[in-house]
């Protein structure tokens, strides 16, 4: 058990680390690349709230940076998700490879984007709030939003083969979907009304919860266990997707 889960530990990475070399071939900066799109996203954020609205809170650069961190990994590695298992039909019809693999390694891929945004975030989080107890909840935050990912990104791969304009229907979701999380602004702006419409969209609770580790804010216990339970209901239709209707997926690869 443990040198199977090993094994496909080893090889994800290995694959994830292979999908990353060949995004960034024959570039200058190579994967700093992955790192600088984000960067941009919140300066150009930062600008615009602060100086042009001329709205935002005092800790307006790190609620900016936990939020669109998780928000560019949900964003890139959804629409990858899609395409993840029809880019590579030929293996999945030649060799034995696990769907779930090939989904997993994307996932790591686009994990290895967020790693270094965590790290910015935390130091900023340490200069103006000191060590703080919100801190200790980055593992469990990274930890489910990897598993929801991979149920979601899952369901995305089996389906995209039997619904091909998938991708772009996720592409336009994903835009508007953004407006409706609290990254540019803070729900208590808005009318009670708009807040339960910002509940309705899952990805709320991860920015949320992303937003308030790096923050000095009391954690409420809702903030932690409303991810982990929708993790949980995503993963599990993830794997019973993949094994109920996975293998006619391949059949129309």
């Amino acid at each position: 058990m443990i040198s199977t889960l090993s094994d496909f530990l080893s090889g994800t990475f290995r694959l994830a680390a292979f999908e990353t070399k060949k995004r960034s071939y024959g570039s200058y900066l190579g994967w700093l690349w992955s790192i600088m799109s984000p960067l941009s996203q919140i300066f150009v954020f930062y600008f615009a709230v602060k100086y042009v609205f001329k709205a935002g809170r005092d800790d307006l650069f790190l609620w900016l940076t936990s939020g669109l961190a998780v928000w560019n990994v949900i964003n890139t590695s959804m629409v990858k998700a899609c395409n993840s298992l029809l880019s590579r039909r030929a293996l999945l019809q030649s060799s034995n490879a696990k769907m779930i693999k090939l989904v997993f390694a994307d996932l790591v891929a686009e994990m290895f984007v967020l790693a270094p945004l965590y790290l910015i975030a935390a130091a900023i989080s340490i200069y103006y709030n000191g060590i703080h107890i919100n801190l200790l909840f980055v593992p469990l935050l990274v930890l489910t939003l990897t598993f929801f990912l991979l149920g979601l990104g899952v369901i995305l791969a089996v389906a995209t083969p039997f619904f091909r304009d998938l991708p772009h229907l996720m592409t336009l979701g994903l835009s508007v979907m953004f407006w409706f999380t609290p990254i540019a602004y803070s729900k208590v702006q808005l009318s009670e009304k708009l807040r339960l419409i910002l509940y309705l969209n899952p990805f709320t609770y991860f920015v949320e919860f992303s937003q308030l580790t790096f923050g000095a804010e009391p954690m409420p216990l809702w903030v932690v266990v409303a991810p982990i339970l929708i993790t949980i209901v995503i993963t599990v239709m993830g794997f019973w997707f993949i094994e109920k209707i996975g293998r006619k997926m391949v059949i129309i690869l």
